[in-house]
This record gives structure tokens, C-alpha cells and sequence, in this order.
């Protein structure tokens, strides 16, 4: 059923297994020669280097943003204060206020901003990956339905200033909440029926059909408002998918929270299966902090295998950890994350090794992004990569971090030659409060690297004014 749904709906796209493997064969055969150069010291404590495109005061915000993320009552209460400040001073006098929070991990509203810091970041040899944000709270007098529908229309919008920004020799990346698009309440509950390898393969292959214009999908646990909610989320990412399609936009999907990654799993192989054919469009994210990060990716990648399409991974530590930890907590469950920091390293270290031979095994059917700030697994992604004579930029390799912090990562890696991306969102104040949140608990929680940063930071302002205490 969903073979013939998919080749009606893709244009005749769909192939053979058997030609399937032949056409994997022939690409491993025929990959282009890779530009392999003896494998490259990475210095990462060279403030000179790291920082040169800067001025001083963005040395300065800099600085002074990550010594604020640093402090627990800030980060335990930011996106509170955010939004209570918004309320006693109003959006404009409190944008003024934390204009330095703001500028460090936004760059700005649009396009040209984003084409701004798009030729910034490609002065030090890095690129930009487009992370949009939507709003999360319904307007007065919109319906869910209608505020879905406006979050549709901004991605689309913003999604299209992605191919205009970006240099000829870039491949437009974007990045994708699914809940800005599929009520929150839907996926969590059809989360309960994606549990466990059999029933997420089941579903993937019918939602995938619905997707590709074959019949509805009706799932046991929602109600008929629900299923309605559902089908018209399955349209809006159909939309977004042949709109990343028609744009050559590489689209990789966010994961988000444990009682609705399930359902977001679901979606973004239902996708793969209908924009995957050629190429990895659709992505997925494995977060590393979850107990089940490294069972989660074998299953998917069993699905796709079946189905006979290609599959990126986005693999990152994880940004809800103490959201996480606090929910379990308080509905008795069993604490989904990683008990310390190695072991979510461990995991993290564990599925860079397995995609990388998957891309070395498969050739262009697979990518994968190394989403860390993290310099021991920088460090061992890159000295597997030389093992496996995988190239530093074919495309299928990529290595992110977030815009405004870890320069002293992104930086020599893309000097060096590897495909550097920064995660950059657009958006105002109130519908980045969140993100910004987001962004100071994450800097707390690898306060390692964020105290390497800072001493490097303070290291090249020192030099700048010539002090040399």
C-alpha cells in the first residue's frame, strides 16, 4: 500500500530493493576522490586564532553573557525573570535591557541579518544552519488550528531566506520543532503507540502512506477532533517537506521531550520515507543524555534500511536535561537521563562511531552531523574520520555547534577543512525567550568548556589592551 501510495505521490521515485543495493554498491564504488590530507593538529587554546574576526566588544558581551550563564540562580530562573520582566517593562525597554544576552546567541529578525552573520561566520570558514523558532503560545482570538496554519506559513517564509544567504559551494541546512506544527498534546499521545521497534515500523509505514496521499491512518488513541488535529500536522509537514525538496534544503528535525520523541521519531522517518529517496533531506536527532539514545538510533536505522531510503542523524548531548530529570521526579518515573556526564559522553562517543562507519559503509545515503561542544569528541570524530578516510567536506560529515559560543571549537575545526555549521535562529524577543533559557542551562550544565572560553576570551581582551598579567 504504501509503495504504490509513494510512487504515485513522489513521481515514480520509489525503487527496487534489489536496485537499491546495486545503486548503493555502485555509489561506494564511484564516490568521489576525497581530499585527504595527513590528519590535522587541532589547537583549540589559541585565543588569536579563535578570535580574530571579533571585535573587542563583542570579546566583551561575550564574556560577560557566559560568566552570567554561569550563575545557578540566573540559569535556574531566566526564563521566569525573561517573561516577568516582559510584563512590568514591556517587549521594547526589555529587549534594551538584555540587548547583550540577546545579540550573543541571536543575530537578529530577518533576512539580512541573517545574511549578515551568514558572511561573518564564512570569514572564519564556518556556515550557518538555520534554526527557526515559532511562537508557542496562541494569540487572542486565533485557534489552534489558525495558529498552527501562521506557524506553517513562518517556516515556509524563513525556510525559503535559507538557499538566498548561503554561498554557492553551501548546502542549506535548516533546522525543525515538530511541535510548532503538530499539537504537542497529539504527539504525546500517539508516543504511546510508537514504543518498541515492531509498532514504530507498523506505523511508519502507514503514516508514510497518508503522507504520500494513501488512505487515513487512524490511530486507537486519539479522539475524532484529535485525529482531525493529527491529519491536518501530517499536511503541514508534507508542505514543509517538498518545499525542502524542491529547495535542495536539508531538513533535520528536533528532538524534543521523552513523552513526545516518540511520536516525533515516527514523523520524521514517515518523511524520510516519502523525501529520502536520493538523498538524506530528513533528518533525525538522537539526544545522548537518554538512557535509550543508542537503542532508538539502531531501530531507525533498521526502518529506514527496510523501507530502502537514506537517513541523516543529528547526534547531541541534549538541551532539557533539567526538565527531564524534574518531571520523572515529580510523576514517580524513572529518570530517563544519564546519572553524570561521562556516561552521556560514553553514549554520545558510542553512536559518532556508529553512523561514521555507516558513512563510510554506504557512502552518500548516509550523513551525519556531530552536534558537540565537547573537544574529546571532536578530537575522536575526527581521528575516526582519517581512519576511514572519510573526506573533511563532502557533505556527509558535518560538525555543529551553537552560534555565539565554543568559537574556540567551530573555528580550527573549519580552518582545519571539516564542514563547520553554527545553529543560528531569527526571531524577537518573546518568541526566543525560551531559547535563550534553553541556551544559559546548557552553558551551566558543560561548564568545562564554557570555563575554557571564558579564559580564553579573557586572555585575548588582555592582549588587545596589552596587559600581559
Amino acid at each position: 500500500m504504501f509503495a504504490a501510495a509513494r510512487t504515485a505521490a513522489v513521481r515514480g521515485l520509489t525503487r527496487p530493493r534489489r536496485q537499491l543495493q546495486l545503486v548503493r554498491r555502485r555509489q561506494l564504488q564511484t564516490a568521489p576522490a576525497a581530499q585527504l590530507a595527513d590528519p590535522p593538529t587541532l589547537d583549540f587554546h589559541d585565543p588569536k586564532q579563535v578570535f580574530d574576526s571579533k571585535s573587542m566588544p563583542e570579546l566583551v558581551r561575550a564574556l560577560a553573557v557566559l560568566k552570567l550563564c554561569s550563575l545557578d540562580w540566573f540559569v535556574d530562573n531566566s526564563l521566569a525573570i525573561l517573561r516577568r520582566s516582559e510584563r512590568l517593562l514591556g517587549e521594547r525597554l526589555l529587549h534594551k535591557l538584555i540587548s547583550p544576552l540577546y545579540s550573543q546567541f541571536v543575530p537578529g529578525t530577518n533576512e539580512r541579518d541573517l545574511a549578515d552573520v551568514a558572511a561573518q561566520l564564512r570569514r572564519s570558514g564556518v556556515r550557518l544552519v538555520f534554526a527557526h523558532m515559532l511562537e508557542d503560545d496562541i494569540g487572542e482570538g486565533q485557534t489552534l488550528a489558525s495558529f498552527l496554519d501562521a506557524n506553517l506559513a513562518t517556516t515556509l517564509r524563513q525556510f525559503g531566506m535559507v538557499p538566498r544567504i548561503m554561498a554557492a559551494h553551501e548546502r542549506p541546512c535548516t533546522l525543525l520543532k515538530l511541535t510548532g506544527l503538530v499539537p504537542c498534546h497529539t504527539l504525546a499521545a500517539v508516543s504511546s503507540l510508537a514504543a518498541g521497534p515492531a509498532a514504530l515500523a507498523s506505523l511508519v509505514e502507514g503514516v508514510a502512506a497518508q503522507m504520500a496521499g494513501g488512505p487515513v491512518q487512524r490511530l486507537p488513541v486519539l479522539s475524532a477532533e484529535d485525529q482531525s488535529q493529527w491529519d491536518a500536522g501530517l499536511r503541514r509537514l508534507v508542505e514543509v517537506g517538498q518545499f525542502c525538496q524542491s529547495q535542495s534544503i536539508r531538513m533535520m528535525v528536533d528532538g524534543e521531550y521523552t513523552y513526545t520523541n516518540p511520536a516525533i521519531a515516527l514523523l520524521t522517518l514517515a518523511m524520510a520515507a516519502n523525501f529520502n529517496q536520493t538523498s538524506p533531506l530528513v533528518w533525525g536527532t538522537y539526544q545522548c543524555y537518554l538512557k535509550d539514545a543508542e537503542e532508538s538510533l539502531k531501530n531507525h536505522l533498521q526502518v529506514v534500511d527496510d523501507i530502502g531510503v537514506c537517513y541523516g542523524a543529528k547526534l547531541v548531548r541534549g538541551a532539557y536535561l533539567e526538565k527531564e530529570v524534574a518531571r520523572a521526579a515529580s510523576l514517580g518515573l524513572a529518570r530517563p537521563i544519564h546519572e553524570t556526564y561521562q556516561e552521556t559522553s560514553n553514549m554520545y562517543n558510542s553512536l559518532v562511531s556508529r553512523m561514521l562507519h555507516r558513512v563510510a559503509r554506504t557512502g552518500q545515503r548516509s550523513a551525519v552531523i556531530v552536534a558537540s561542544h565537547n573537544e574529546e569528541s571532536i578530537r575522536r570524530a575526527v581521528r575516526l574520520m582519517e581512519e576511514l578516510a572519510l573526506p573533511r567536506d563532502d557533505g556527509r560529515v558535518l560538525f555543529g555547534q551553537t552560534y555565539g559560543v565554543y568559537e574556540q571549537v567551530s573555528v580550527p575545526l573549519a580552518r582545519a577543512g571539516y564542514a563547520v555549521y553554527k545553529s543560528t535562529p531569527l526571531g524577537d524577543l518573546r518568541s526566543i525567550m525560551p531559547y535563550l533559557a534553553r541556551r544559559a542551562a546548557e552553558n551551566r550544565t558543560v561548564a568545562k568548556g564554557t570555563r575554557s572560553e571564558r579564559k580564553l576570551l579573557g586572555q585575548e581582551i588582555r592582549r588587545r589592551l596589552g596587559v600581559t598579567w
